[in-house]
């Protein structure tokens, strides 16, 4: 159970740090009672609510969406895939 709740908050550190999540209830539709992943506080748990902090939010769902879709479009604006492809192919070419 202890490696359960240290994965939960490495994940949820992740989230708010990495992917720009905020917790659910601040800036967002999502209520923190529910206890998902990006709940503020922790509360006792319910028969409706006993799966959900091994799951996210539909808010942190969008965050991730959000996040994900920008760097597709940083790596449109960039060219990075085919800088990254082109690099590769040298790479491979130089072994030959």
């Amino acid at each position: 159970m202890r490696r359960a709740v240290v994965g939960l908050y490495v994940a949820r550190c992740l989230c708010v740090c990495s992917f720009g999540a905020q917790h659910d209830g601040y800036g967002n539709d999502c209520d923190s009672m529910n206890q998902h992943v990006m709940s503020t506080a922790p509360q006792r748990l319910t028969n409706a609510t006993f799966t959900n902090p091994f799951s996210f939010s539909a808010c942190s769902v969008h965050y991730f969406r959000e996040y994900l879709a920008s760097l597709t479009e940083y790596v449109a604006y960039t060219g990075w895939a085919k800088k990254a492809e082109s690099q590769t192919h040298d790479h491979n070419s130089a072994r030959s």
